[in-house]
């Protein structure tokens, strides 16, 4: 994982007190998501937004649009929207799994 992307992991469990395990999935689900065609030139702070929503949620300790805006200082509805398209995206990576 590049180095600028790991510091927003770093911030991101820094700000967010995400556990270890909780930030290592979001790390290994990013990792997945950029092997795809259509993710691989969508901005990486995007996808680790993402990422954490995702697994956060998964995990029973889901973390804000708010939170994770303010970090990433990017408009809620922008990572909202992004989001939704990661989602269709794993929806379409598990039917061909």
């Amino acid at each position: 994982m590049d180095k600028k992307i790991e510091t927003v992991y770093e911030e991101f469990q820094s700000e967010l007190h995400l556990n270890h395990d909780c930030l290592e999935k979001a790390k290994n689900l990013h990792e997945i998501l950029v092997t795809q065609e259509s993710l691989r030139s969508e901005p990486p702070h995007l996808i680790a937004a993402s990422c954490i929503l995702t697994i956060s949620c998964m995990n029973k300790s889901p973390k804000t649009l708010g939170e994770i805006s303010k970090i990433l200082h990017v408009k809620e509805d922008h990572i909202l929207k992004f989001q939704k398209f990661v989602a269709e995206q794993m929806k379409i990576m598990l039917k061909n799994f």
